[in-house]
């Protein structure tokens, strides 16, 4: 009976050296705003802001849009955090290990839009977070549209 008691703990003190993987409590949503009546030619500009945010820790946005109608300009973070760093993707991270909440605009995307074209050009963003465990957070992206159009000159 020692015996069997004896495993079972031994079992109980290795089952606390497994760890499991767990999600983040909660997802938030990350939104594109949109433009109606753009020009053929103009340049726009669309916000990207956070909501709900259950925590994160490090946060990269693949920015994704149409480049058959629209030419990228120029990126601008906004607000708090500061230091995102833009290309084609926006990437923060933390200097620590703490889960960070921040909600509101964070960027700012300036598009050309290319001349001769007209219809609608989707820009969205593909998330990838993690929060200070290294858990994957959860982000609900609504997208954003353009829609163009062309000026009329009537005489």
């Amino acid at each position: 009976m020692k015996r069997v008691l004896s495993f079972f703990f031994v079992l109980c003190l290795l089952m606390t050296l497994v760890v499991l993987p767990s999600q983040a409590a909660g997802s938030g949503t990350i939104s594109v705003s949109s433009v109606d009546n753009a020009l053929a030619g103009s340049t726009v500009e669309l916000t990207v802001s956070i909501s709900d945010n259950p925590g994160v820790n490090v946060i990269s946005l693949q920015i994704n849009y149409d480049t058959s109608k629209l030419e990228m300009v120029e990126y601008k973070q906004l607000g708090n955090p500061s230091a995102w760093l833009v290309s084609t993707a926006a990437n923060w991270s933390a200097s620590d290990f703490e889960n960070y909440t921040f909600t509101g605009d964070i960027l700012t995307l300036k598009y050309r839009v290319i001349e001769d074209v007209s219809g609608t050009a989707a820009v969205s963003v593909t998330v990838d977070a993690v929060d200070a465990d290294a858990n994957e957070v959860e982000f609900n992206v609504v997208p954003g549209n353009i829609t163009i159009t062309h000026e009329h000159i009537w005489d």
